[in-house]
């Protein structure tokens, strides 16, 4: 077995405001990702990245957040595994915008509003 990859800051990220012109992700989908051990977070959508599906995807043992939904709006976070996460294991900060659906996880805020909803 050799040794593990150095973690970095954060997994994947959809960069976005408030320093860019235009939000980096719209009517995608990030599906079936392994993003875990990260120094912050797992999964980064910042302010203004829309229409996209985040699904299927583990987040674990990062050193902030699982699933980051960071001012994204009217996005769909589906069926998503995330634990172990150090503050949260699920954030959003526009939650009555976006859906989350069939999402295992302990930590979320708002709380009560993301882990085994629907």
């Amino acid at each position: 077995m050799g040794t593990p990859a150095s973690p970095v800051g954060d997994g994947i990220v959809a960069a976005g405001p408030p320093n860019a012109p235009r939000p980096a992700l719209m009517n995608s989908e990030l599906s079936d990702n392994v993003t875990s051990d990260n120094l912050r977070d797992g999964i980064v959508l910042r302010g203004g990245n829309a229409g996209n599906t985040v699904r299927g995807n583990i987040a674990e043992r990062n050193g902030h957040y699982g699933i980051y939904a960071q001012g994204a709006i009217g996005n769909l976070f589906e069926a998503n595994w995330m634990f172990g996460n150090a503050v949260f294991d699920a954030v959003d900060e526009a939650r009555a915008t976006n859906t989350w659906v069939a999402n295992q996880c302990l930590t979320d805020f708002p709380a009560g509003t993301i882990c085994g909803i629907g």
